[in-house]
């Protein structure tokens, strides 16, 4: 009687953890194919101004000779809004949202050349993924030009586009 018993817990143990396993589900996978974005720049001496999005709008302040960015996230076929990359040249500052709730994220890298330096390649940053966000300033001179790169995961493999603006 014993035997049977203890196969049978065996067998009731080894359901469970399945179950566990299975319910807990598989992690996130980047996009494939990688989102589509939307870039729109302003010259924000001519700010303040804005651009309307269903995250909570995003606006510039005034900054003159600045050049801010701002990318739309989508799925590939335009009908999910993922999240949005912003450069905000007032306060150089790079704002990432992820409002997509799927426990994937999105991950950019900022690069610039001061004078007389080697350039500058950041770490790459990343959202928490699902409706929140991340702000990083950056210690930039008025006029310098830098390049953002957003990736769709943490090592810089998986590209989806870059976009320059001006501090």
């Amino acid at each position: 009687m014993r035997m049977p018993r203890r196969i049978a817990g065996l067998i009731a143990g080894a359901s469970l953890a399945a179950g566990a396993v299975l319910a807990m589900g598989a992690p996130a996978q980047a996009y494939s194919p990688n989102p589509s974005t939307t870039a729109h720049y302003r010259n924000t001496t001519y700010c303040p101004c804005s651009i309307p999005d269903v995250i909570d709008g995003t606006y510039f302040k005034y900054d003159p000779g600045g050049r801010a960015i701002k990318i739309d996230i989508w799925n590939p076929s335009h009908t999910r809004y993922l999240g949005k990359l912003e450069f905000h040249p007032y306060g150089e500052q790079v704002w990432l949202y992820d409002n997509a709730k799927d426990g994937d994220s999105f991950y950019y890298q900022v690069r610039y050349r001061l004078p007389g330096q080697p350039e500058y390649n950041g770490p790459i940053l990343g959202g928490l993924p699902g409706g929140t966000h991340t702000v990083k300033s950056y210690p930039l001179p008025e006029g310098q030009a830098l390049t953002i790169f957003l990736y769709d995961d943490a090592a810089g493999h998986d590209y989806i586009g870059n976009w320059s603006g001006i501090a």
